[in-house]
């Protein structure tokens, strides 16, 4: 919707352009007119996948029409998508000819609005000031970017950490209950043993046989 949006506005400031309302007018018919700004306003919408054909569009508007907004456009797109200054160099190379061809060739848009001081101004503002607009905006996209990849790494770690405690408290408190539990039943089997041994031993504290075996011979019998 957005790109959408931008095509639009690139055909309708390419129309107000051409007929000489935002630039220098073009004597040319209005459905030759109508049908450039379509083709530019087609290009920038395009500009999503591929930005080289507005380029390709702006600068021939440019150098037959005078006509600014698909080259504006394309630049920055340019800033947002060229990477290494080498590239960046030679967009800036090849926009510099496209505004100087003007006024080598001549034509019905030589005036003395398009002299070489306007030319100048028209270069800072129709490639300068959007190209280093792309850049800047790419730049911010890219760190802001890397700061969210850095929060949400910072999130990962930090659950992972709440994770290894709650697996370490876990761990603890198992080793706890299991030394409870053999706490426990290793008093069970000696409570059971000595109750065992208890219930084996009579009353009195030693056993009959044990009393048969300490007394006399002899003893408890009758005269």
């Amino acid at each position: 919707m957005r790109f959408v949006l931008l095509g639009a506005a690139v055909a309708g400031l390419s129309w107000f352009a051409g007929a000489g309302q935002a630039g220098v007018p073009s004597g040319l018919p209005v459905p030759v007119l109508v049908l450039i700004a379509a083709v530019a306003g087609v290009a920038a919408w395009h500009a999503r996948r591929a930005w080289w054909p507005l380029a390709a569009v702006g600068a021939l508007a440019y150098v037959w029409l005078l006509m600014w907004p698909p080259l504006l456009i394309a630049s920055y797109q340019a800033g947002r998508t060229l990477r290494g200054a080498r590239h960046l160099v030679a967009y800036v190379a090849g926009c510099l000819v496209v505004c100087a061809l003007p006024l080598a060739v001549g034509g019905p848009q030589q005036t003395p609005a398009t002299g070489p001081g306007n030319a100048l101004l028209m270069a800072v503002a129709v490639v300068g000031l959007p190209l280093a607009l792309g850049m800047w905006t790419r730049a911010r996209a890219e760190v802001l970017a890397a700061a969210k990849e850095r929060a949400e790494r910072l999130e990962r770690e930090q659950v992972m950490r709440a994770e290894q405690a709650r697996a370490q408290e876990r761990a603890r408190i198992a080793r706890e209950m299991h030394d409870v539990v053999a706490h426990r039943v290793s008093l069970i089997v000696l409570h059971a043993g000595g109750a065992g041994a208890a219930y084996r031993r009579p009353r009195g504290g030693r056993d009959r046989g044990a009393d048969r075996r300490h007394r006399p011979r002899g003893a408890g019998q009758p005269a």
